[in-house]
């Protein structure tokens, strides 16, 4: 108890694990779950959940939407929509060996609910006009009850919804809200979210200022805590190593990555990992000191199939580059054999970015065996990838994203 009156509540619910009583160190972690989980702790709490026995997990409304959390990824998502159900009844559930839930708890694992609901529709891929009328619906919701940590990741799930609209306007004006909503309620998860939000809006204008600008604010506002930076401030920190990569800045790109990623960790947003470490594998590949390309596949195993495919073009690219910058012809035949399992269709409606890099990537490996191996063939091919891709993606003109004007203008000079 010391722990948790001193404000140290990982510390209490350690305590309360090593003592051996189950029963006290469910009240520890009732107690620190949720604020821990809204402080990007998410494979701290699954740890601590894990540590429980299922019994006792189920008769506790608080640490059944604390496991729906840690659950809300592809692998598990069909359990942690089984755990709200859980929760929803054992709200109403008088028998429960837990201490009755007083009427704020309640209301808060209600509101839990409500946004891990709309959570849970994302990670598995529902429309994204589905996910926003279930995201509105809940912040109708969770509005009434003044609960402002769960509004803040409501908006952040509406922000992703616009964003993959391409409503870029209406997104940065909710991510803005939901950071604002977020800073002030502690809820650090939903603030880092919404800042990442606006970074990918900056970085897909090619507006890199206005990205540093983000970072840096974020860095300042949330860098960290007592205990040292949050697990959420990598997100910013690998978007600051990735902008220093991009001015050559190589050294200290290597050194925020470094630490972005070992931050982000503990976060566990897949995409965040997949994108850090392509971009340190390009930083030291520019150093000299990377022979072969990292396997961002194995990361992105457990993601979403649209993630899994970014990661697989995301290592297609890497292995690009070390052909080109080290003549190393066994990688480039791999970004070959990934080009040909490529088709030209749309795979997901809610991946827009991904769906925009996976086209570029495919063509920039053809144009690059078609250097190698010049042919009618290959220039026909080209021709039909770079006319699905201005068909597919007709505000392409208009993003800076990934150097995306830039690929498709070298594309385009080979071919003429």
């Amino acid at each position: 108890l010391w722990f948790d009156q001193n404000g140290q509540p990982l510390e209490a619910v350690t305590h309360a694990l090593a003592t051996g009583d189950q029963d006290f160190a469910a009240e520890q972690i009732e107690t620190h779950a949720l604020e821990s989980i809204q402080a990007g702790e998410i494979r701290r709490v699954r740890a601590w959940l894990n540590a429980l026995p299922a019994g006792i997990l189920a008769q506790r409304p608080v640490l059944l939407v604390a496991q729906a959390w840690t659950s809300a990824r592809t692998p598990t998502v069909d359990t942690a929509a089984e755990l709200l159900a859980q929760a929803e009844e054992a709200l109403s559930d008088v028998s429960l060996a837990g201490a009755p839930l007083d009427a704020d708890v309640r209301q808060q694992v209600s509101s839990q609910i409500a946004v891990l609901q709309v959570v849970i529709a994302r990670v598995r891929g529902e429309p994204t006009l589905r996910q926003q009328e279930k995201a509105l619906a809940a912040l109708d919701q969770v509005g009434t009850s003044g609960d402002a940590a769960a509004e803040a990741t409501l908006y952040l799930r509406l922000g992703f919804c616009y964003l993959d609209l391409g409503l870029d306007q209406e997104a940065d004006r909710i991510f803005s809200r939901s950071y604002t909503t977020g800073r002030s309620s502690a809820n650090f998860y939903a603030a880092h979210g919404a800042a990442y939000g606006r970074m990918v809006i900056a970085r897909r204008h090619g507006q890199l200022n206005e990205l540093d600008l983000i970072c840096r604010q974020v860095v300042a506002d949330l860098g960290g805590s007592e205990d040292g930076d949050r697990p959420t401030t990598g997100l910013a920190l690998i978007m600051q190593g990735w902008l220093a990569y991009e001015w050559d800045q190589l050294d200290r790109a290597e050194d925020l990555l470094t630490r972005g990623l070992a931050l982000a960790e503990g976060v566990g947003i897949v995409e965040i990992l997949v994108k850090g470490q392509e971009a340190l594998a390009c930083v030291r590949l520019v150093q000299g000191g990377m022979a072969a390309a990292p396997d961002l596949r194995a990361i992105a195993r457990d993601g979403h199939p649209a993630l899994r495919a970014f990661a697989a073009a995301l290592n297609a690219r890497l292995n690009l580059l070390l052909a080109n910058r080290v003549a190393e012809l066994k990688a480039g035949d791999a970004a070959i054999r990934w080009a040909r399992t490529q088709v030209l269709t749309l795979r997901h409606t809610s991946s827009y970015d991904w769906e925009i890099f996976g086209a570029l990537v495919y063509a920039r490996v053809q144009c690059w065996e078609y250097n190698r191996n010049p042919s009618e063939d290959g220039a026909a091919h080209l021709a039909a990838i770079l006319e699905f891709i201005s068909g597919q993606y007709p505000r392409l003109e208009d993003l800076g994203w990934v150097g995306v004007l830039v690929e498709v203008e070298i594309t385009r000079s080979i071919l003429h």
